[in-house]
């Protein structure tokens, strides 16, 4: 039994090749990929530099002022009048503070929740005072601190911590 084919045309037409693929993208030469680079801009470079110079130098003139100034800060307090001061003999030129004489006369209590009317901590530390603990107190502004703390603050500075002022004791006019 032999078979032959029917339609010879028809089987030409199914016998044809499919279309050849897409040639893939040509490669680069080089191995690394492309990115495009903005070009260089040395104006902005030198601006950057120019910056952070002057912020370095504005940081050293500070730390120098802060460190070798010999005038004391400067004192609102003088415009309010023509009010008694703690003599200038008491304030310590090497230290900027007070002499250790006028530190310790300033007044030591007991410290009692029953009399504390308006200041329940100390403004240096921000400890709350405990009861019958021993503070001292600035006569002139009433304002009370740990013994320690205010003893170690006047002797750095010649102002109160809270108010600024630098009366220490009332002085009768």
């Amino acid at each position: 039994m032999s078979f032959h084919p029917l339609n010879s045309t028809h089987n030409s037409s199914n016998s044809a090749s499919p279309p050849p693929p897409p040639s893939p993208p040509p490669q680069s030469s080089s191995l690394e990929p492309q990115y495009s680079h903005p070009p260089f801009d040395s104006s902005m470079a030198l601006t950057i530099l120019v910056l952070l110079t002057a912020l370095f130098f504005m940081g050293f003139f500070s730390i120098y002022l802060r460190k070798f100034s010999t005038d004391p800060t400067p004192d609102l307090s003088s415009h309010r009048g023509n009010h008694p001061r703690i003599p200038s003999r008491a304030v310590s030129r090497s230290a900027k503070g007070l002499d250790p004489q006028v530190i310790r006369s300033l007044p030591v209590y007991a410290y009692y929740h029953g009399e504390a009317r308006y200041q329940l901590d100390c403004a240096i530390c921000l400890g709350e005072f405990e009861e019958k603990e021993t503070v001292k107190v600035i006569p002139h502004c009433k304002h009370v601190f740990h013994q320690d703390c205010i003893d170690m603050w006047l002797k750095m500075h010649v102002t109160c911590p809270v108010c600024r002022g630098d009366r220490f004791f009332d002085v009768p006019v």
